[in-house]
């Protein structure tokens, strides 16, 4: 400890000594090597007992910290004992922060889907007025006042917030329940361990027990839902194989950080999304151009036009909640967000209106223009990773044009019986 000192550089020092500091000055030996301690100025930063027992409470895990001069002064240091039961010691910590600090602005902003959340949607959605829905002739402009409503109530009711570092260490399997049961355990603990009444300490041993017993079934729980045949594809299940099982982790093929176009490399998001878009738009521009063409047009191997020539029975709100309870909860959502498990919860308070856009688009023959819009995905395949023409794209559509998918395969498989 004198040689640290003299080279005034910081020095921390943590273990399990076993030399019970509650004895100084009554313990001559424990008294001597304290104060050897303070003189070569390593200070003692745990000074409560960090085990307790039903008889006796002694301080024998220590921390030192020698400051020195080579160290920045701008830092606050922070220690003490958790009440914690991973072990008959109670857990020591030191914290040594800069007192400039700036908070972590790096981790991601999430929504939040709690069942508060849903109800304060499926709430405004209620109180929604959807009359002028019903007041167009157009769908296009139904449609589009049908979306803003949805989008406001949306984006009120799931709003950002910043992924807590506490939830991105989450267990998959753990609920909130788990989380709420976790957090009351410490209670008796830390009431066994102020009282040492032998009462305590049984209450405390059947809440642990009945606790650990939860959990493993919340896990066996899980893995049983990814590795049930009845549920999951073959593909699947060695997909999720792959998840649990493999050392590695799981590369992300989907995060492109550069692409090369004419000779640069491209990083910026804008520039990458610029690129793919503009990529697979020309797709089939370029496979027309190969298709040799010759003078007759397509329109002469049709009959003659016969105007209102067949018709469509229109749609009722049986027919939509039936397409909708047959949608798979998996399925990723769209531009709108607005994905197969949430809509099923929300379908009563917008059925009316979804009738109605439904039935306009089989009259008029239309299809709204934003159910025209999809998120594309570039998917990597092989090759290069920087070569757009390596990648293929996914395409989510929004759920609602699914469904107007089905009305009309549905009223033309009906038409043609």
């Amino acid at each position: 400890m004198e040689n640290i000192s003299k080279k005034k550089t910081p020095c921390i020092i943590a273990s399990d000594i076993n030399i019970d500091f509650v004895k100084y000055g009554a313990h001559r030996e424990t008294t001597d090597y304290i104060n050897n301690l303070l003189v070569n100025n390593f200070i003692p930063m745990i000074i409560m007992p960090s085990r307790v027992t039903a008889n006796s409470a002694t301080i024998i895990d220590h921390i030192y910290y020698y400051e020195g001069s080579n160290s920045k002064k701008n830092q606050n240091v922070f220690t003490g004992n958790l009440w914690s039961e991973l072990t008959d010691h109670l857990p020591n910590y030191l914290l040594i922060t800069d007192k400039h600090s700036k908070a972590d602005a790096k981790r991601p902003k999430v929504r939040l889907f709690a069942d508060k959340n849903a109800i304060s949607f499926k709430t405004q959605l209620s109180t929604t007025n959807w009359e002028p829905v019903f007041d167009c002739d157009s769908v296009n402009d139904g449609y589009h006042y049908f979306e803003n409503r949805l989008k406001e109530s949306y984006n009120s009711s799931f709003n950002f917030v910043q992924l807590s570092r506490q939830r991105a260490k989450d267990k998959i399997w753990m609920t909130a329940g788990l989380k709420r049961t976790s957090r009351h355990k410490n209670r008796p603990y830390r009431k066994w361990r102020t009282t040492r009444s032998s009462k305590d300490a049984e209450n405390y041993n059947n809440y642990r027990r009945h606790y650990k017993q939860v959990i493993r079934a919340a896990e066996k729980s899980y893995f049983k839902d990814q590795f049930d045949t009845k549920t999951n594809t073959v593909k699947q299940l060695w997909s999720n194989l792959a998840s649990f099982a493999s050392l590695s982790k799981k590369k992300n093929k989907n995060n492109v950080l550069k692409l090369k176009e004419n000779g640069k490399y491209l990083t910026d998001p804008s520039d990458l999304s610029d690129t793919f878009n503009k990529y697979f738009c020309s797709v089939g521009n370029n496979l027309q151009r190969q298709i040799k063409h010759d003078n007759m047009s397509f329109e002469s191997f049709l009959p003659n036009p016969t105007r209102d020539s067949m018709f469509c029975l229109p749609v009722n709100d049986i027919e939509i909640y039936q397409i909708i309870n047959r949608f798979n909860n998996k399925k990723s959502p769209g531009p709108d967000n607005i994905g197969p498990r949430l809509l099923k919860e929300i379908a009563t308070k917008i059925v009316e209106p979804l009738v109605y856009l439904c039935n306009l688009s089989l009259l008029t023959g239309v299809v709204p223009d934003s159910l025209k819009i999809a998120r594309v995905i570039p998917v990597f395949k092989k090759g290069d990773t920087c070569l757009v023409g390596n990648y293929r794209p996914i395409s989510l559509l929004s759920i609602f044009d699914k469904i107007l998918e089905k009305n009309y395969e549905h009223s033309f498989i009906f038409l043609f019986k």
